[in-house]
């Protein structure tokens, strides 16, 4: 991300994406159910006739809720006197490190001790980039509109979320998961009724299936699967790519040191950065 970009996403990817998320599926969860009223009471309103849900106008929204709660976390660290230094940093020996901001100026941070909390990055399929219509979940959910069709590769929490959400709004929608069942993380009961739940909406469940390609032309997404034993091609208007995360180690300095950092069970630590340390995720 660029320097304006890290200062405009500050705070967990939760607050920025999932908490938003959350909002949009209760707008596309209200459509269907008020819909469903010839005459239903709606705020102290009277709503009849059809009614639908204005995905555009649920995104505008989301992002002012997004600005919000960003202009709130930088509220917070002046409220209780905590510097902010913007841009990217690296470090530079074990106890100093450099930023650089947009206008390209750098400055020097000394400390006694740092903490690493960069988080982590989505991992993508061996061969598989993104593009103009192949999308991980922060560039899916920052689009302003609903393809027409969509292919959703992983049913894992993330995946299954789009799913309802795009199908809920209108989208034809494909699931593909590598394993035997959706949601494979959790009980296989759950797993169970997810699905039947979701092949009632008319969502297309594919498990056990090796995505072997996926091919953008600009126009549509060919994605190239594997289904016992046999191949087989879909088409979407656009996929997103939710097949879990790794840890966001690189663009640091870390990287550039010939030890690198040594993975242990509770923590991840630079041996040469001997007061360095970052947590590990659950």
């Amino acid at each position: 991300r660029s320097v304006e970009e890290i200062r405009a996403f500050i705070g967990a990817d939760a607050l920025i994406y999932q908490d938003v998320d959350a909002m949009k599926r209760v707008v596309a969860k209200l459509a269907p159910e008020v819909a469903g009223f010839e005459a239903s009471c709606f705020d102290g309103q009277y709503i009849t006739g059809d009614v639908t849900a204005d995905y555009a106008a649920a995104f505008r929204r989301s992002r002012k809720v997004s600005s919000d709660r960003v202009k709130g976390i930088h509220y917070l660290m002046r409220k209780n006197r905590i510097t902010e230094v913007e841009g990217r940093g690296r470090f530079t020996g074990p106890r100093a490190m450099e930023v650089v901001a947009a206008d390209g100026s750098v400055t020097e941070v000394a400390f006694e001790k740092a903490i690493i909390a960069t988080g982590s990055e989505v991992r993508m399929l061996p061969g598989v980039t993104t593009s103009a219509n192949v999308h991980t979940y922060e560039t899916m959910i920052l689009a302003e509109d609903i393809p027409a069709r969509a292919i959703i590769i992983g049913a894992g929490a993330i995946g299954i979320e789009f799913a309802y959400l795009l199908r809920t709004y209108g989208a034809e929608v494909t699931v593909v998961e590598y394993l035997d069942r959706v949601l494979p993380l959790e009980d296989p009961d759950v797993s169970a009724e997810l699905e039947k739940q979701f092949r009632g909406l008319g969502i297309d469940v594919l498990t056990s299936a090796r995505v072997d390609a996926v091919d953008d032309d600009g126009t549509e997404v060919r994605v190239t699967c594997t289904i016992d034993g046999a191949e087989r091609t879909l088409t979407a208007d656009r996929v997103l790519v939710s097949v879990g995360f790794s840890p966001r180690v690189d663009g640091f300095g870390a990287e550039d040191r010939p030890d690198g950092p040594v993975v242990n069970p509770s923590y991840w630590v630079f041996p040469a950065l001997e007061r360095l340390a970052l947590a590990a995720p659950d």
